[in-house]
Parts: structure tokens; C-alpha cells; sequence
């Protein structure tokens, strides 16, 4: 709860990746149609030398469960780090370091049809194929079975390099656009197409249960955390570590310790895609160039990891849904294509050049994205359907206008072009851009939770392998207050779940400060002489100097909860001189 000791559990890191890639496109024109196709054929390799997973010098993690007398006291972890007593030691033991080799195969053709002067139609069919990874020796990938509670050890044994994972032959994207002249002065736009998600080959770093193994020891608060004595083995800081002896991976079918981490692979696992598609009118009014349309996308069976071995609030270690099965009590997490997003966005834009004096730009775009999370792992894993909500970068409002004026001021300009002005030379030739950014903001994600803890038994109002949220009792009011001791919104309306109770605040469920910023460049160039030129330009970050507030926290634990402590993009401006000859 103060801060880590130690190194950091991710070194040492050294991760290369190499790819080979063998592309050859052709192009067909026959009448009024471009034909295109051809192949990309990619070899990619993934060397690593790095423990994943946890520290191969251990780790001790203290919690204020074992200092906790009684329900909803202000426990003190480090009480626990000065008595000695963890609660979780882990450590990363490594007898084989790893490596994958990852083939990909993609396959085009796609016809560019100019139907009429009017009309023109795109349309295209792509074929992608994804083998799963094999080892670059044997044992150096393995997938844990949750249904027989073994591990397979790719290309030991009888088990085949790629772990029988199966691969599809039927990810087939189909492409459809056209752009259809309604009028001279207006054009009518609309696309669609689906897109297979590649597996990242450094997701497989941590499937190597076997070369790597991360195995986790419960502390002192095994039996009850009220005790500081409990009965049975007690690991301390001066016990240390317990070591874990290699594996004899020889047979291929391993069962593994219950206390070892594990990853699973679904072997029929079934490609994820997003599915994109706009439409557009784009019209000439008075000069100004218009356009609106719609631009959406969706995306089906997308990357997540969960853990199957997670247990609601409430529960003891030996309750966890596999320990039950086989005594298995570590973290199992499964990796494979189970979530979705979507977006979805009206965008307007209008533009307009002035003769001889330069050019405005506006675009707008209201839009909203949703998602499960920001990267592959979910917060909740004892209920997928509580991660969906807006997506961290999501912003309902979005405008921008930007400009490039040339100012009307010295020598043949409107302004101060008088005989009597000596140093009229001097203030024509200027150039003045801009942008102007306004949009609103962006997603707080409220979390985590004071450890309650019942001193009889042992249970909490903390989940075991999942993310823990608090309760809200009535929706939390926008106060707008920024800066240090300010709040941002409301935060008495949250509260700490009970013992054995899940809290109920949904994810990213409030909002950020909004966003306003002009950044301008004052520019022109000098002709000193035939051959040599100047130019100066003096650039201005944030203009107005306008703070700009990070997000409130959102950890309901943190002393700071609800309060914007910090701005960012503070105003610079920069010189600039640049002598071209």
C-alpha cells in the first residue's frame, strides 16, 4: 500500500522478434475495370529471454487483512511488512527460456469497376489463414486442459508442436464500396468491410508452463487473518521462499501443482473479425465543401483473457471453482476470442478556401465507443457482462477547426501600405495557422475497495483472482471542482461492499474535465538574395495557456478519490530560423 521494494519482476527483459515476408501484388486493366491481386506470406519469429509471469527472485505481497481486528477497521499493510508475515510469496522458476515460430498466410484480388462517369464500385474478397504458433524447440509452449487438469507440452511425447490447436480455412473478408456522383456539386460515399484479428505472437509468452513455472505460495493469512499465529506452515519474510524443482516434461501430459499459474488455449477457438462500415454525402455550398456521414464498426469474438479460477467476494482459497475439482488454487487463465466493441459516430466537416488568403477546416464528430476492456485481460472475471461500458479513450464530443491565413498587412496588402511607412516591407509576407481543439472528456473508471475482513472466518468482500469494485447508492453528481482538495464529482455516494457482497459500480461509468486548446504558427519567409532564403517561424503550444486537468482519480481507496491533482501541456512556444540556399 506504500510502495514496491525490489527490482522489478519483469527483468530481465529481452524480447526479439524477427519477421520474413514474402509479398507479390499484380495489377490487371482491362476496359473499365482495375483488377488487383496477388499474396503475403509471413514467417514470424519470437526469441525471448525474460520470466513470465512473476519475479524469478520472488515476491512477497502484504496485506492489511492480517492486521485487521475487526470489520471495517483502517488496517495498516505495512503493519504486516514490519512483522514479517506476507500474505502471497511467488516466484518464477526457469529451466527453458522459449521461443515461437508463427506462419501467416493472406491471399487478395479486388476490382476497381468504373461502372458509368457517375458511378464507381470497388469490391474485393481477402482470405487469411492463421496456423497456430509452434515451438522453436520442443517444450518451449503448453496449454493446460481445465477438463482433465493436465498440461500438454507441445512437441514432447505424443502431443504435436501446435498443441492440437485447430486451424479454420474459412476466414473470408469481403469488400464493398461506392461513390456515386448524385450532381456536380454533390457525391454520394459508402464502404463496408470485415477484417480478421492476427494473433500478436507475444501473447504466447506466458503458455510455457513447464520451461517457466510460476507458482504462488499462500502467507500467514491462510487461516484466519485475525491471527498472527494461525496453525499449520507459516512463510515469512526469514522462512523465505520455498523452492520449486523443475519438471519432467519428457511424457508430454503433465499434471502440474496446484499452485501453479497456467494458461489455456481453447484448441477449437474460433477467429475474431470487425466489421467497418461509413456513409457519406459530401456536397459544394456556396463554396463551402460539406460533407456528413455515418462511420461505424463492430467487432465480434475479439482477444480476452479470463480466469476460470476466480471466486466471488466471500470466498476461501480452497472454494476457488478448480481447487474444489482438482486442489488447483492459482490464478488459470483462458486466452481466446470471447469479447466485442463498437463505435459509432455521426462526422461532419466543412471546408472552405478564401482566394489568395488561405483556408478554413471545421470538423465535428459525436460519437460513442463501447468495449469490454483496454487491452485483453477484464477486470471482472466472475461476470464478462459487467466490463462492457464506454471505452477509455471515448469522447462524445470531438471539434476541431484549423486555418492558414496570410495576413493582410505591408506592401500591396490592405493594411499599412502607405509610402510613408519605411519598414512596410517588414510586416507583409506573415502567414498565420492554427488549431483549435474542443471535446469532451474521457472515461473515469472507479475500482478497488477497503478490505473487509470477517475475523471468525477468514472471508472478505474481496474476490480471489478478480477485480473488486464499490457500491453506489445514489448516481454521483458532477461538482466540477479542479486542483488539489477540489472534488470533481460526488464522492460520497460510494461505499464498501459487505463481506461476501459484489459491488455494483459499472465501468468507466463517470466523466473527466473536457478539453480546449489553440495551438498557432506565425510564419514567413525572407528572400535575402537569389540564392538565399529565410524563414522564421515562431510556434505557440497552448496558446491561451489553458490548464488542461487530468482526469479525477478513481481509486475509491486512495486518499486523492475524485480529485483532478494534476494539468498537463502547459503553453511553450518555439523559434524556429531555417536558411535555405
Amino acid at each position: 500500500g506504500y510502495t514496491s521494494l525490489g527490482i522489478a519482476t519483469g527483468v530481465p527483459f529481452k524480447i526479439a522478434e524477427t519477421s520474413f515476408n514474402l509479398v507479390n501484388n499484380w495489377t490487371k486493366t482491362t476496359g473499365n475495370h482495375t483488377i488487383r491481386f496477388g499474396g503475403d506470406i509471413r514467417h514470424l519469429i519470437l526469441n525471448k529471454f525474460q520470466a513470465a509471469g512473476s519475479n524469478p527472485r520472488g515476491d512477497f505481497t502484504f496485506s492489511s487483512g492480517l492486521t485487521s481486528r475487526t470489520t471495517g477497521s483502517s488496517a495498516n499493510a505495512f503493519a504486516a511488512f514490519l512483522l514479517g508475515l506476507p500474505q502471497t510469496v511467488s516466484r518464477t522458476t526457469v529451466t527453458q527460456l522459449g521461443g515461437y515460430r508463427l506462419n501467416q498466410y493472406f491471399f487478395f484480388v479486388q476490382d476497381r469497376w468504373q461502372v458509368n462517369p457517375k458511378l464507381t464500385v470497388n469490391y474485393g474478397l481477402r482470405y487469411e489463414i492463421y496456423p497456430y504458433s509452434s515451438p522453436a524447440n520442443p517444450g518451449d509452449q503448453s496449454r493446460f486442459d481445465p477438463a482433465t487438469n493436465q498440461v500438454l507440452i507441445a512437441g514432447r511425447g505424443s502431443v504435436d508442436e501446435r498443441l492440437g490447436v485447430k486451424t479454420a480455412f474459412n476466414n473470408l473478408a469481403p469488400r464493398l464500396g461506392a461513390a456515386y456522383r448524385l450532381d456536380d456539386k454533390t457525391v454520394i460515399r459508402a464502404g463496408y468491410g470485415i477484417s480478421y484479428i492476427p494473433l500478436s505472437v507475444n501473447t504466447l509468452a506466458t503458455q510455457n508452463f513447464g520451461g517457466q513455472t510460476d507458482v504462488t505460495f499462500t502467507g500467514s493469512t491462510a487461516q484466519s487473518p485475525a491471527r498472527i499465529t494461525p496453525t499449520g506452515p507459516v512463510i515469512t519474510i526469514s522462512t523465505g521462499i520455498p523452492s520449486v524443482t523443475g519438471i519432467d516434461t519428457s511424457s508430454g501430459i503433465v499434471t502440474p501443482p496446484g499452485n501453479a499459474t497456467l494458461g489455456v488455449v481453447n484448441p477449437n477457438q474460433k477467429r475474431g473479425y470487425v466489421q467497418s462500415y461509413n456513409f457519406t454525402v459530401e456536397r459544394d455550398i456556396y463554396g463551402f465543401v460539406s460533407s456528413v456521414g455515418y462511420v461505424g464498426s463492430r467487432g465480434t469474438r475479439l482477444p480476452g483473457t479470463l480466469n476460470i479460477n476466480a471466486a466471488p467476494p466471500g470466498s476461501l482459497t480452497n472454494e476457488r471453482p478448480l481447487a474444489r475439482l482438482y486442489g488447483r488454487t492459482a490464478d488459470t487463465f483462458v486466452s481466446d476470442f470471447m469479447l466485442s466493441n463498437s463505435y459509432h459516430s455521426l462526422q461532419a466537416r466543412v471546408d472552405r478556401r478564401f482566394r489568395g488568403y488561405g483556408r478554413l477546416t471545421a470538423a465535428y464528430t459525436l460519437s460513442k465507443s463501447l468495449d469490454y476492456t483496454d487491452a485483453f485481460s477484464i477486470d471482472d472475471d466472475l461476470n464478462i457482462d459487467n466490463n462492457r461500458g464506454p471505452s477509455s479513450f471515448d469522447r462524445k464530443h470531438n471539434l476541431v477547426v484549423s486555418h492558414v491565413v496570410r495576413l493582410p498587412f505591408g506592401r500591396g496588402e490592405k493594411l499599412f501600405d502607405s509610402n510613408g511607412l519605411r519598414w512596410k516591407g517588414l510586416l507583409g509576407g506573415f502567414t498565420l495557422s492554427g488549431v483549435f481543439t474542443a471535446r469532451s472528456g474521457t472515461p473515469v473508471d472507479i475500482s478497488n475497495v477497503n478490505l473487509i475482513t470477517d475475523p471468525a472466518t477468514g472471508r472478505s468482500n474481496r474476490p480471489l483472482g478478480a477485480g473488486h469494485r464499490p457500491n453506489i447508492i445514489a448516481p454521483s453528481r458532477i461538482l466540477g471542482g479542479l486542483g488539489p482538495g477540489q472534488l470533481f464529482f460526488d464522492t460520497s455516494v460510494f461505499r464498501d461492499p459487505l463481506v461476501g457482497q459484489t459491488g455494483n459500480v459499472g465501468r468507466n461509468s463517470l466523466r473527466g474535465p473536457s478539453f480546449f486548446n489553440y495551438n498557432a504558427t506565425l510564419s514567413r519567409t525572407f528572400s535575402l538574395t537569389e540564392q538565399f532564403k529565410l524563414q522564421f517561424q515562431a510556434t505557440a503550444f497552448n496558446l491561451t495557456n489553458t490548464p488542461h486537468f487530468a482526469n479525477p482519480s478513481g481509486d475509491f481507496t486512495s486518499s486523492t478519490f475524485g480529485q483532478s491533482r494534476s494539468t498537463f501541456g502547459e503553453r511553450s512556444i518555439r523559434f524556429g530560423l531555417k536558411l535555405s540556399f
